[in-house]
C-alpha cells in the first residue's frame, strides 16, 4: 500500500477545498447524496424489535435501495422484479440474513446474503453493502465497483485482487485496508467510510 500517495491526495484535496467536505464547492453535492437522512431511515426500519415483521423488513429494505442516491437508476427495475419474485420462504431468509448482518456479526450470514440475492440477480457489491453502510456509515462500507478497483491499482494494494462477485473474504480484506488508510488521513475525512472513499475517488482524478 503506498501511503505516500494518500498523503500526496490528502494535501492536494484540503488545497482545494480548504473546509473538507464542508467547503462551500462540495456542500451542494454532499447534500444530494443525504446520508443523515438514509442513516436515520435505515436505523427505524431495521432497529431489532422490527425483524418480526418480516414483509415490512423486506419493503424498507428495497425501498432503501430504490430511493437512494447511491444506486443506479438502471437498477431500479431488477429490484422492482426482485421484490415481486420474492417468495414467502426467501423473504423470511432475507430477514435473517439481514438481522445478523446488522445485529449480531457481519461475517455470520454475509455469504448467505450474498447467495439469496444471486439467485435474483441482485449479488452486486453496491447492493450488498448499501444497508450495512446506511445502518453503520462509521464502522461499515459501501463498495462501487469502479472506485474500488482504482483504489486498489492507484494505492498498489498487493495480494488483493478485485472480484465482481462479492465475497465476505474480499470484503474483510478491503475493509481492513481501507481502514487503516483512513487512520491515516485528518479527522475531518473519517466520520463517514463513504465519505472517505469519495474523498479518494474525487482526488485521484
Amino acid at each position: 500500500m503506498n501511503i505516500k500517495k494518500l498523503k500526496e491526495l490528502e494535501e492536494s484535496f484540503f488545497e482545494y477545498y480548504p473546509k473538507g467536505f464542508e467547503d462551500e464547492k462540495l456542500i451542494k453535492t454532499s447534500k444530494l447524496f443525504n446520508t443523515p437522512k438514509f442513516h436515520k431511515l435505515a436505523k427505524n426500519s431495521f432497529e431489532l424489535k422490527n425483524f418480526s415483521n418480516i414483509e415490512q423488513i423486506c419493503e424498507d429494505f428495497f425501498t432503501i435501495l430504490l430511493k437512494s442516491p447511491l444506486i443506479s437508476f438502471y437498477e431500479g427495475d431488477i429490484l422492482k422484479k426482485a421484490l415481486k419474485s420474492f417468495t414467502n420462504f426467501e423473504k423470511d431468509m432475507l430477514s435473517i440474513y439481514l438481522q445478523d448482518i446488522l445485529h449480531n456479526d457481519i461475517e455470520s450470514s454475509f455469504e448467505d446474503f450474498i447467495e439469496l440475492l444471486s439467485s435474483k440477480n441482485l449479488a452486486k457489491w453496491q447492493i450488498i453493502t448499501l444497508i450495512p453502510y446506511y445502518f453503520e456509515p462509521n464502522k461499515n462500507y459501501f463498495l462501487k465497483p469502479s472506485t474500488t478497483k482504482n483504489i486498489i491499482k492507484y494505492f498498489e494494494i498487493e495480494d488483493l485482487k478485485y472480484n465482481s462477485k462479492p465475497s465476505f473474504e474480499f470484503y474483510k480484506n478491503y475493509i481492513k485496508i481501507l481502514e487503516i488508510m483512513k487512520n491515516s488521513v485528518r479527522s475531518e475525512l473519517r466520520d463517514d467510510n463513504a465519505r472517505f472513499t469519495g474523498f479518494l475517488r474525487m482526488a485521484m482524478k
